[in-house]
Order: C-alpha cells, then sequence, then structure tokens
C-alpha cells in the first residue's frame, strides 16, 4: 500500500512540475500582437466623423446664436410692420 501512495505521488509531483513548466512557457511568451494598430472599418471612420461634425455644428450655432446677425434696416422695417399690425388690430378691437 506504501508502494502505490509512493507510485501516486510520484505521478503527482511529475504532473505538478509538468504544469508549472507549461505556465512558465505562457507567461514567457509574448501574446501581444506584433502588429500596428488596426485601421477602422468604414462605418466607423462615419460615425466618429458625424459625432466629431456634429460636435462642432453645435458649437458654430451657439457662436451663431450669441451674436446679432440681423441688420439694422431688417429690424426696423420688421418693427414698423408689428407696430402696423397691432395698429390695425386696435382699431379692430375698438370698432
Amino acid at each position: 500500500m506504501a508502494e502505490a501512495e509512493a507510485e501516486i505521488q510520484k505521478q503527482i509531483d511529475k504532473d505538478n512540475k509538468e504544469e508549472a513548466a507549461e505556465l512558465k512557457e505562457v507567461a514567457d511568451a509574448k501574446n501581444v500582437s506584433e502588429a500596428g494598430e488596426v485601421p477602422m472599418s468604414g462605418a466607423m471612420q462615419a460615425a466618429k466623423q458625424a459625432a466629431i461634425d456634429e460636435k462642432e455644428e453645435k458649437q458654430e450655432l451657439a457662436e451663431v446664436a450669441e451674436k446679432d446677425v440681423v441688420n439694422e434696416d431688417s429690424k426696423k422695417a420688421l418693427g414698423d410692420m408689428l407696430a402696423q399690425k397691432n395698429g390695425e388690430a386696435e382699431e379692430g378691437q375698438q370698432g
């Protein structure tokens, strides 16, 4: 019986030694590809560009919104039209 246990222990030790050698081999191996960066697919590039464009457009629209882009003649003409329309509305309510 002791002989059988010794044989089993010998096999266990052999298995452990082989496993340790395999683990060391895996740890020593360089498992990272040497290839350069993988290029993006066309769809990924389009999505990335669309996101960049959207961000830029929002920024540009915010800048335009901050500016007073209506010329003074147009403002005056619109003011006159509104005043005239309001005058007509008031006359219609009184009449």
